[in-house]
């Protein structure tokens, strides 16, 4: 039921950066367009962004196209005559993510500096383009160093899931429940893991299994939930931001009642997290906060399983 220094937040920042573009006063409107690059904590951890940005030569609106939640400029500052910009973006997340964003545009390209408010100073830069018109976009290519390096960096994001955990939950429409959550990573890295919510008697009322792998060329992990009965409709992405991981999933498609969830583990300690998730049923036009929490105590030790289909030798 997802990040490294968080890469919505970096796509958010890196929109940001447009606003700058506008550098010559009265002029033509350098600014309004579509704006292609990418962003990131390094060289090799980037991702590609793509921005459409308008500017009416004092206010900035616009929006980032990225997998995770798109992010808002909410004010800042830009000066005309040196081509300086600074920026305050709130990220579309559960928690309205403060972002700073710094920078300079010269000739049509924007990089600078990005910072996240309360996130113990965390920076990260950022670098884009103009798109001109008739040009398809050009999204930043990572190399096959850098994919690997991601895979490394990446592929034990949900290792602190491995095992038997005890949960209490709140639900907004079913109120309190209690279960059983196991996980298991099997040979070749992905994650298994088994929800279970039982009544008083320890009798089984909904149990779901969710198959965990992560995708080093999108540098994101990808779910498939498996309901008895559901196929495999009920997809999502994730990524780890710090020390949380992050969620977006939709739930109930071939039933006809999909709905999306933003879900985020938190506060993941090796014999304890906490999980909540907030809630769109309209395609995520509006959303419902805290639609549901979870408290979860681990009851038995992380585990793997082997090859299910063990090489063996001829003959």
């Amino acid at each position: 039921m997802k990040l490294r220094t968080s890469s919505i937040l970096f796509a958010l920042l890196a929109f940001t950066g447009l606003a700058v573009a506008q550098s010559k006063p009265g002029g033509a409107d350098v600014l309004s367009g579509t704006w292609t690059g990418d962003m990131g904590p390094d060289e090799k951890q980037r991702h590609a962004i793509t921005v459409t940005m308008k500017y009416d030569g004092k206010t900035v609106t616009g929006l980032v196209t990225h997998p995770e939640n798109p992010g808002d400029i909410k004010g800042g500052s830009f000066d005309p005559a040196t081509g300086a910009l600074k920026l305050d973006i709130i990220v579309r997340d559960a928690d309205k993510t403060h972002v700073v964003f710094e920078g300079k545009v010269v000739d049509g390209n924007a990089s600078g500096t990005v910072t996240f408010v309360g996130r113990d100073g965390r920076k990260g830069t950022f670098r884009l383009a103009r798109k001109k018109a008739g040009q398809a976009p050009a999204p930043a290519r990572r190399t096959e160093q850098q994919i690997e390096a991601d895979f490394e960096a990446h592929k034990g994001d949900f290792d602190y899931l491995l095992g038997d955990w005890e949960f209490t939950a709140e639900s907004k429409e079913y109120g309190k429940f209690r279960g059983f959550w196991s996980a298991v990573k099997l040979d070749e890295g992905q994650v298994l893991d088994e929800y279970r919510i039982v009544d008083d008697k320890g009798e089984t009322i909904y149990v779901t299994t969710t198959l965990r792998n992560y995708n080093k060329f999108a540098d994101r992990w990808e779910l498939a939930g498996a309901d008895a009965g559901n196929g495999l409709l009920d997809v999502g992405t994730g990524r780890r931001a710090g020390g949380e991981v992050r969620i977006e999933q939709t739930f109930g498609v071939a039933s006809g009642r999909a709905s999306i969830w933003r879900i985020r583990y938190y506060d993941i300690k090796p014999d304890s997290f906490s999980w909540r998730a907030d809630r769109s049923s309209d395609g995520g036009k509006t959303w419902v906060d805290r639609f549901q929490t979870i408290e979860a105590r681990r009851i038995g030790p992380a585990r793997t399983l082997g090859p299910l289909a063990p090489a063996r030798k001829g003959g």
